[in-house]
């Protein structure tokens, strides 16, 4: 027996729109006061090439200022191999970095749905793979039909189900998996109007509160680092290892393990081609940091290093050569103090920029 209108809205705990650049120009405040309460954003597709979806950057700040919940973005496939799919999750992926989004969805209409039943379903595993080896919860978009017949939603069981069904009744799927989203109008409406806002827009029903799905959250301050900065705080310890490093940077995990990666490839490298005398001095300029970074950096050559950083620091200390950096020290400062330059100081310790040094730093006088 299917629910009066009204019982439907006293069943449901939310109801929400999804959008794109087809309603440019939608007031987000007045579908929140129109008793919207949360939002799903396109964030972009790959139906015309890659590309990123003209007004992601617009609803989702309008969100954020009327305090509207962005409960997720979606991306609408076109991928006919798992490498197709992963290429285009990593894509979405990049579209959401410095973004407060945990809930992602694979669209999947369209001239996608033009292919073999299991081939299809490998595809979208693919796309799921990725996007939640960076932490994100996926969750599949299609209309009942093919939910029920053009791929094996058995497979999808641990995934986020958003079905379309345009119908005063809430589709049921063939695989037993719960429909925690139930798009259930856009131009057709059957619930109520089809205009929000004065605007055509898809409506939503959510039946599930998504934080019972695992997500890995991502704090406000990773977000607004970049990816270089968290590499070297991961290389100072601050992130931990393993499950530890996973957690603490959430979304950004895959992409600074990827940079951390990249910076000791290129340290390895260098370390590699430089004398013990070149790499001690460059340690003394501050280029190999402290305590594990330094470690880290220098590799299988830390021994070897430090003990001549060692041999270097008690030989200047013994002349009255070596300064070591304290809080407020600029060195021009610290030049005037031994009546040296500025210029001397930098080519005697290495330093790139005159402008940084940090507090411990040793310094020859020069």
């Amino acid at each position: 027996m299917s629910l009066s209108r009204t019982e439907w809205r006293m069943a449901m705990n939310k109801q929400g729109i999804d959008i794109s650049r087809w309603q440019k120009g939608l007031n987000l405040s007045q579908a929140k006061a129109e008793g919207f309460e949360f939002v799903i954003i396109k964030a972009g597709g790959a139906d015309a090439g890659l590309y990123k979806d003209s007004q992601f950057e617009n609803f989702y700040n309008q969100a954020l200022n009327c305090q509207m919940t962005v409960l997720g973005a979606y991306f609408y496939g076109n991928a006919f191999s798992v490498a197709d799919a992963r290429k285009e999750a990593s894509y979405f992926v990049s579209l959401l970095q410095g973004k407060n989004i945990n809930y992602v969805f694979y669209d999947v209409e369209g001239k996608m749905l033009n292919q073999g039943y299991q081939h299809l379903t490998d595809n979208i595993k693919a796309f799921m793979e990725v996007v939640e080896a960076y932490g994100y919860k996926g969750g599949v978009y299609s209309s009942q039909y093919p939910f029920n017949a053009k791929f094996n939603d058995a497979e999808l069981k641990q995934y986020i189900h958003w079905v379309a069904c345009y119908s005063k009744n809430k589709p049921g799927l063939k695989s037993g998996n719960n429909v925690d989203i139930w798009q259930y109008g856009g131009e057709v409406n059957y619930i109520r109007s089809n205009k929000v806002a004065g605007m055509t827009v898809d409506q939503n029903f959510l039946y599930t509160e998504l934080a019972d799905f695992s997500v890995i959250t991502t704090p406000s301050e990773i977000l607004r680092k970049t990816t270089h900065e968290l590499a070297l705080e991961v290389l100072e310890g601050k992130f931990g290892n393993g499950i530890d490093r996973k957690n603490n940077l959430g979304s950004r995990y895959a992409e600074v393990q990827a940079e951390v990666d990249r910076i000791l490839k290129e340290k390895s490298n260098i370390v590699t081609e430089k004398s013990i005398d070149q790499l001690a001095n460059e340690v003394l300029a501050g280029l190999y940091g402290n305590g594990i970074t330094r470690r880290i950096k220098l590799g299988k050559r830390y021994a070897e290093v430090q003990a001549r950083v060692e041999e270097i620091i008690a030989s200047r200390k013994k002349e009255g050569k070596i300064y070591i950096v304290t809080k407020g020290d600029t060195l021009s400062g610290i030049a005037r103090r031994y009546k040296t330059t500025v210029a001397n100081l930098v080519k005697a310790n290495g330093i790139n920029n005159p402008n940084r040094i940090y507090v411990g730093q040793k310094l020859i006088i020069a």
